[in-house]
């Protein structure tokens, strides 16, 4: 059977960092940029064959332009206005 240890080095190790010079203007610029665009976001009701969950389609414009798309999914039974949201992007994950 295979046991993990943790060594204290791993809670105190600092990399150096790697942040350009350009960083915070770089941000500034993308999120003005994000900004600008209209999120034009769009909510479908997708036929699912289970009475516990609510599904849609969702879509909305990306800094560019571009339409993403995505699935929005609540369970049937939630009456709350807010609740704890997952958001899961294919290929960022590892």
């Amino acid at each position: 059977m295979y046991t993990q240890t943790i060594s204290q080095d791993l809670f105190s190790y600092c990399p150096p960092l790697t942040r350009q010079p350009d960083f915070d203007a770089f941000w500034e610029k993308t999120l003005a940029a994000a900004k600008a665009v209209p999120l034009e976001a769009a909510l479908t009701p997708y036929d699912y064959p289970s009475p516990y969950a609510k599904v849609y389609t969702l879509t909305y414009l990306g800094a560019d332009g571009t339409k993403v798309y995505g699935w929005y999914l609540l369970p049937a039974f939630a009456e709350q206005t807010e609740l704890p949201c997952l958001i899961h992007y294919h290929g960022l994950g590892g």
